[in-house]
């Protein structure tokens, strides 16, 4: 269980502090600060008395702050062989081709929904001689188009764009381990342990890297899975992938209604 600190002015300061076994003999100490500061801080001053440093990694946060992650062994514990003995992040753009009614162009004023009226509009009924877009409402009546927005929707439809693109990051996370950390899955490797898979796949789970322009709550755990590298090595790799949607508009279900 964590052990929570209360942020003071200087930075910089411990933010938390969590034992990574049951046994305590491995602990993650999260310090908050400016980054200039935080590249001066020896990791090994903010370990608890009785652990030894494993590793410490940098991560800046924008606007100058970041944390430095460090984490700590009890000399000698066999838990170390379950700590990755190297974490490394990448950052990729996800291309996905999205419905050209569904563009944020079309957010409020109620034009997304002339626009898909439009569409369920019969074709020869949709536009006259004149350029004037027209569509049925739900009671049947023909309305004419007025609205910019959904004007320039049509027009583009009709000239063949029936879709857009939208980028959205996805984190990679990849852990090299001496042996597979524990877990529930059955079949031991023959460098013992056994894979510990994530249980929130497919769940919404904010990723351990912070993108600026891209909040928490945002974020769904994408993937997980393990190869062994010909050092009998083992590769972890995880991935976090960024939607508009949030776990809190959707009531904690992931879908895209689009």
């Amino acid at each position: 269980m964590g052990i929570s600190h209360v942020a003071g002015e200087s930075s910089p300061f411990v933010e938390s502090e969590e034992y990574e076994t049951s046994d305590r003999e491995a602990v993650v100490v999260r310090v908050c600060g400016t980054v200039a500061d935080l590249k001066g801080e020896d990791p090994e001053d903010h370990l608890p008395e009785g652990y030894v440093l494993l590793r410490s990694i940098l991560q800046p946060e924008g606007n100058g702050m970041g944390h430095l992650v460090v984490t700590g062994v009890v000399p000698g514990s066999d838990d170390v062989t379950t700590l990755p003995e190297t974490t490394t992040f990448s950052v990729d753009m996800l291309e996905t081709e999205l419905p050209l009614y569904a563009h944020p162009h079309l957010d409020g004023g109620g034009f997304r929904n002339v626009c898909i009226a439009w569409l369920a509009t019969e074709e020869d009924e949709r536009v006259d001689g004149n350029g004037d877009f027209y569509y049925r409402d739900a009671a049947g009546a023909k309305r004419k188009i007025g609205q910019a927005p959904v004007i320039d929707f049509c027009k583009a439809y009709l000239d063949g764009v029936e879709t857009y693109t939208k980028y959205s990051p996805v984190i990679t996370k990849i852990s090299i381990y001496k042996r597979l950390p524990g877990g529930s899955m059955t079949g031991r490797s023959t460098t013992g342990g056994t894979a510990d898979f994530s249980d929130d796949i497919g769940e919404w789970d904010d990723p351990p890297l912070t993108l600026n322009g891209y909040p928490s709550g945002h974020w769904f755990k994408s993937g997980d899975g393990y190869v062994q590298n010909p050092d009998q090595t083992w590769k972890r790799t995880e991935q976090w992938t960024y939607t508009e949607e949030t776990s809190s508009s959707q009531n904690g279900w992931i879908y895209n209604d689009n």
